[in-house]
C-alpha cells in the first residue's frame, strides 16, 4: 500500500492511533502458516513487517481489528473498504470521487478511446453506488 495512502487511511481509520492491523498474506500458507498478524494500525509497524521475512506475500487482506476498515492488496493495486463516512472523508483527501475514478480510468488505460466499457461502468459503481443500475 502506497505510503501516503496508508497515512491518510490510518488518520481516518484509526484517529486515537489503538488500533491493530490483522494482516493474512496469501503465501503465508505456502510457509505452512495460518496465522494473522497483529500490528499497530501506523505506517512504521506497517512497513517494517511487510519488509520482514514473516511478512513477504504476494497479495494481502488487511482489516482493522475495530472492523471499520479493510483491504486486499498486491504490488500493483490497493482495494479499500470501510465505513461509508469514513470512506467518503479518505476520498476527499485525494480529491474526491471524480478525481479518484480518473486516476484509476487512467491507471487502467479507461481514457483511451477504446477504453473498456464495463469497467468503467465497475468502477463508476464502486466510487458512486447511487448511481449502480439494478
Amino acid at each position: 500500500m502506497p505510503e501516503r495512502f496508508f497515512h491518510e487511511a490510518s488518520l481516518v481509520f484509526n484517529p486515537s492511533r489503538e488500533s491493530k492491523l490483522l494482516i493474512m498474506g496469501d503465501c503465508f500458507a505456502l510457509e505452512g502458516r495460518s496465522d494473522v498478524a497483529s500490528v499497530d494500525f501506523v505506517w512504521d509497524d506497517y512497513s517494517s513487517f511487510m519488509r520482514s521475512k514473516d511478512g513477504f506475500s504476494l497479495e494481502y487482506k488487511m482489516a482493522s481489528d475495530s472492523g471499520n476498515f479493510g483491504c486486499w492488496a498486491d504490488p500493483e493495486l490497493t482495494v479499500v473498504g470501510g465505513e461509508q463516512d469514513k470512506m467518503d472523508m479518505l476520498l476527499e483527501q485525494f480529491g474526491g470521487r471524480e478525481s479518484m475514478l480518473k486516476r484509476i480510468e487512467t491507471g487502467f488505460f479507461l481514457d483511451e478511446p477504446a477504453g473498456n466499457e464495463d469497467m468503467r461502468a465497475y468502477f463508476r459503481g464502486l466510487l458512486f453506488p447511487n448511481e449502480r443500475k439494478a
